[in-house]
């Protein structure tokens, strides 16, 4: 779009500074040599996986469209956050180029894509949702669950929601029906509400049971989950489009 608006203006100067009479000739339509024709192409994004840590694209790159989901953000204090990383050292050993998210989200949606003119009406209508719903607590059982991505490129070690499970579920169900207007992919049938801590690439499923026996392990989660910082009282829901954020408070109802 920057190359077509740039042609525009580099004509009219280019008619202000010679007179040329028009009317008895036909002009041969060309571009200014200022402007090559590969300058008026849009250059499409290349899905550079190493700028990414490996992470690839779930879908295409389509001008206009918005990577969008909707969460209950949530924020861990400090002692929390230590103990976090001691469960990422014990996890390290048996995962390489293990990553920490440095921001933690439960997804009451999948990841869709939304047109831009779509924004604000879902906006709207996720809003009126939100205030009709009541404030409430969540907290996590107290083992790491594992789970992959729909094509198994990546794998995410998360906790499990146990407390609030009713109330996001509820939500979820009401968001539901707004994604369904757009013809837009449902959150899961069966769904299974999660934090994810950490993440690494490729299909680590196997790791389950081994997890799940780890002493160590489990006695850190045990200390992390039982602290009262890990018992969260959700007062807002998030919609993410991209670099678009749109916090809602739920209502006291």
């Amino acid at each position: 779009m920057e190359a077509l608006l740039a042609y525009g203006g580099d004509s009219d100067s280019d008619t202000e500074a010679e007179s040329v009479d028009i009317t008895h000739k036909k002009l041969p339509l060309s571009l200014p040599n200022k402007v090559t024709t590969s300058q008026c192409v849009a250059k499409q994004p290349v899905d550079d996986a190493a700028s990414h840590d490996g992470r690839r694209r779930r879908f295409p790159h389509v001008t206009g469209n918005w990577a969008s989901y909707v969460s209950l953000p949530l924020e861990f204090d400090e002692t929390s956050k230590e103990l976090i990383k001691s469960v990422k050292s014990i996890l390290s050993e048996f995962v390489d180029n293990l990553f920490a998210f440095e921001e933690f989200h439960v997804s009451l949606s999948k990841t869709v894509t939304l047109r831009y003119h779509w924004i604000q009406p879902i906006a709207s209508q996720l809003q009126s949702i939100v205030s009709d719903s009541p404030t409430f607590y969540l907290s996590f059982s107290d083992s790491l669950s594992v789970y992959t991505n729909e094509d198994c490129s990546r794998t995410f070690f998360s906790l499990n929601v146990e407390d609030g499970f009713n109330v996001a579920e509820s939500l979820v169900s009401r968001i539901n029906l707004i994604l369904k207007e757009y013809n837009l992919s449902e959150f899961h049938r069966i769904p299974s509400f999660h934090a994810s801590l950490f993440w690494c690439n490729g299909d680590l499923s196997c790791l389950r049971d081994k997890l799940q026996k780890h002493l160590e392990l489990n006695r850190l989660l045990k200390v992390l989950v039982d602290s009262d910082s890990c018992m969260f009282r959700v007062t807002k829901v998030l919609l993410t489009a991209g670099h678009l954020s749109f916090n809602y408070e739920l209502g006291t109802g």
